[in-house]
């Protein structure tokens, strides 16, 4: 059923990196050049409300920050896996910004 189980992928769609990992990081790859970080392992914890908060501060500061919680058990992810065309139209952002 799968091509590969990697860790850590980056990807390409529609000109614009996503990089897929398990775990949230903080500073991924081309962030500042609007790239996409999904991600999932903290839930819906404390951490995960940190990372949020991070997040947050980051678009005040109007840094770019397009990382995605991607867990199923997301509201938003309907506690099933989705496209990355409605995870990103759930979270009002597209794939070209």
């Amino acid at each position: 059923m799968f091509d590969e189980i990697v860790p850590y992928k980056e990807i390409v769609i529609d000109d614009t990196l996503v990089v897929l990992c398990h775990y949230p990081i903080m500073c991924w790859k081309n962030r500042m050049r609007n790239s996409i970080h999904l991600y999932a392992h903290v839930h819906t914890s404390e951490v995960a409300d940190v990372i949020e908060d991070y997040k947050q501060t980051l678009i005040n500061l109007q840094q770019p920050c397009r990382m995605y919680n991607v867990g199923c058990m997301k509201k938003y992810m309907k506690y099933a896996p989705q496209t990355l065309e409605t995870i990103l139209q759930s979270n009002n952002d597209s794939i070209k910004k």
